[in-house]
């Protein structure tokens, strides 16, 4: 269940929920992604090169993950 933050964060927005497929990478949604209002990344689907933006977009509003990927949160950069 959504906390009450959470729920006011996406009513009445536009929410992409970005995947962490591979094949997203053959692929260039970056832009399409990025112009949704809130952008959600599952997984580890977060860019860190310019051809990963390309294809997975600049933005990530929430980051959905399970705790074996709590170390590479640690060394994402704060935009």
């Amino acid at each position: 269940m959504l906390s009450i933050s959470t729920q006011n964060l996406v009513k009445n927005k536009r929410v992409v929920l970005v995947g962490n497929s591979v094949e997203m990478m053959n692929f260039e949604y970056g832009d399409f992604i990025d112009s949704f209002d809130v952008v959600i990344h599952h997984g580890a689907a977060i860019a860190k090169t310019q051809a990963q933006y390309k294809s997975l977009g600049s933005r990530t509003d929430i980051w959905i993950t399970g705790t074996f990927r709590f170390r590479v949160a640690t060394t994402l950069k704060d935009d």
